[in-house]
């Protein structure tokens, strides 16, 4: 192979990774609050307490935790979730997190989210930041350009294969 055919091949196996890397974003940071938004049913939380959770020696990373009693088809659930409930990841922004906990006052009703296939899945925060976009505008970024050398280099190598191929001859026409 030419190394042209081998450069083709690299920027398919970089065009891939990048699609991967920008589905897996979608599935971790923008599907999880699509799901929330469409599907999940509107109650009240009672919050009892909070908490500024966290894990790690070295690199701390924290996460803003609450526990909830909420009503869902007259049975009570009291339990402890995260921020958002489907984001059970810690953060290294300890900021961040404890600005989420000061929202909230113990004792008070807030409104929150429940799945209404699995009760157990409450969302008392709605994420509507815009962090999870930015995960994905690398990989766009660096895909678009793969994509337009690819598109630029399947078109050389078209051409190149066009010209090499022998023009077809009128019958009775002699070689020149």
């Amino acid at each position: 192979m030419s190394k042209k055919y081998h450069l083709l091949l690299a920027q398919c196996v970089v065009m891939f990774v990048c699609i991967a890397s920008i589905r897996y974003g979608c599935y971790v940071n923008i599907d999880p609050d699509k799901k929330v938004r469409e599907t999940f049913k509107l109650t009240d939380c009672f919050l009892l307490s909070k908490k500024l959770a966290s894990k790690g020696h070295v690199f701390t990373q924290y996460r803003a935790d609450f526990r909830v009693s909420y009503n869902v088809n007259n049975v009570q659930y009291t339990k402890w979730i995260s921020g958002n409930g489907l984001d059970v990841y810690f953060t290294h922004d300890n900021q961040s997190q404890e600005n989420i906990l000061s929202r909230f006052d113990n004792g008070n009703t807030y409104p929150c989210w429940y799945n209404p296939e699995d009760h157990q899945q409450v969302v008392l925060v709605s994420r509507k930041n815009w962090t999870a976009i930015y995960s994905l505008i690398v990989p766009v970024i660096i895909f678009s350009v793969v994509s337009y050398f690819f598109g630029k280099g399947m078109i050389r190598a078209y051409r190149a294969r066009q010209e090499k191929k022998p023009s077809k001859r009128i019958k009775g026409q002699r070689k020149k």
